[in-house]
């Protein structure tokens, strides 16, 4: 019998029966409050299904790299401690440009603050300089690319600018394209996206996690672990111990936990959705000869609990996949029907769409954790569902 693990995998195994199609859905363009409490607008911007047609944003040309040095030198003379000659009309990024690649700001949020300040000592009204005007009122969206491609090329790593008193919710997440890589920027974390096929829908993530957050997560859940479950779809019953999967793994709750809820926010902003879609994010722990065999992480149609299961918030449409560690040999992901194999990388990872564009299951997705040979392998599984769950009553 097919079978499936402690959260609802399935293996392959027996004859495939005829699955049911899922209606399309429109999942772009949703936008609803996160889980968290601080009431940010997930305008889903990054999904996946469009990073083809994502179109390459570029510098300005007076904030280009080339060109800033004589940009800089042109704006030399301006105290914009002392004056506001570096805030008429539209000279505003560049003036924050100046801050950040001279220095003089230490983050590009303390140079938003900083030329926010001044415009309001610079107004002719009777404004309080500790209550500027709202940011996006003189600083346009578009520059913010530009701004954050600046700062990491100085700094190695961009701003939180939702520390900013009065930042825009949007500005909390922005992203650029070029080529077939995008990189996403969020609460000071740059993810790189590079999109690996467009049909099933797949990408490889870079710097999803940084050493410390990974190393935070391990520690948060390597006193829970367990033997690794699956379920017999024929009954539904509970888990069961299987050869199929020899792992250790437990849940850990984004809800307590803001590292892991972290974590959920970046998932969820790639694919377009909210925090809402997620399920209890999955830890999983390798030692060596211990693996995952083939399986799917849809849930199937066949399954004698299948219209339970999905009756609130449908199949799984994205898995995200993120290594908390490498090992030393061995422990690929691989997806035997796409033949591709990718090792283990800390903090990075993958991510791909369970359902075909018509909302069915696709078996290409099968895939494995294959056998750890030396070391070990920490890995944090996000699924996110097709429609978020309900808010408590």
């Amino acid at each position: 019998p097919r079978t499936t693990g402690h959260e609802g995998e399935q293996t392959a195994g027996a004859d495939k029966q005829p699955l049911p199609v899922a209606p399309r859905q429109n999942r772009q363009n949703m936008e609803t409050t996160s889980s968290n409490a601080s009431d940010v607008v997930w305008p889903g911007y990054l999904a996946l299904g469009s990073i083809a047609e994502a179109e390459s944003v570029s510098l300005p040309v007076s904030l280009a790299p080339d060109s800033l040095r004589d940009a800089c030198a042109e704006i030399e003379h301006i105290r914009l401690c002392g004056g506001v000659a570096a805030c008429a009309a539209g000279s505003e990024a560049l003036a924050v440009a100046y801050l950040v690649a001279s220095g003089r700001a230490p983050r590009l949020a303390d140079a938003i603050r900083a030329v926010a300040v001044v415009r309001v000592a610079g107004r002719s009204d009777s404004a309080d300089p500790a209550d500027p005007e709202p940011l996006d009122g003189w600083l346009r969206d578009d520059a913010l690319p530009a701004l954050l491609r600046l700062e990491m090329s100085v700094r190695g790593e961009p701003s939180d600018l939702s520390e900013l008193g009065g930042c825009p919710a949007r500005w909390c997440w922005t992203h650029w394209a070029s080529g077939r890589q995008t990189t996403l920027v969020g609460r000071g974390r740059a993810v790189e996206v590079q999109r690996l096929r467009p049909d099933p829908r797949m990408a490889r993530l870079r710097h999803f996690l940084t050493a410390d957050e990974a190393a935070h997560i391990i520690a948060l859940a390597r006193a829970s672990l367990r033997p690794s479950r699956v379920v017999n779809h024929a009954t539904g019953g509970a888990g069961v111990l299987s050869p199929a999967r020899t792992s250790y793994s437990c849940k850990v709750g984004a809800s307590a936990d803001p590292v892991v809820r972290r974590a959920v926010q970046r998932a969820a902003y790639l694919g377009g959705l909210t925090p809402a879609h997620a399920e209890a994010v999955q830890l999983v722990h390798y030692q060596p000869g211990q693996e995952y065999r083939p399986h799917f992480d849809w849930l199937s149609p066949t399954d004698a609990r299948f219209a339970e299961r999905t009756r609130d918030t449908g199949n799984r449409l994205l898995s995200f996949f993120i290594f908390l560690s490498g090992c030393d040999a061995g422990g690929c992901t691989a997806f035997p029907r796409l033949k591709q194999r990718f090792p283990p990388e800390a903090g990075s990872g993958l991510v791909w769409y369970n359902l075909d564009r018509d909302g069915a299951p696709d078996e290409r997705t099968l895939h494995a954790g294959e056998p750890v040979e030396r070391g070990e392998k920490w890995g944090l599984n996000i699924w996110l569902r097709e429609r978020p769950r309900r808010p408590p009553t």
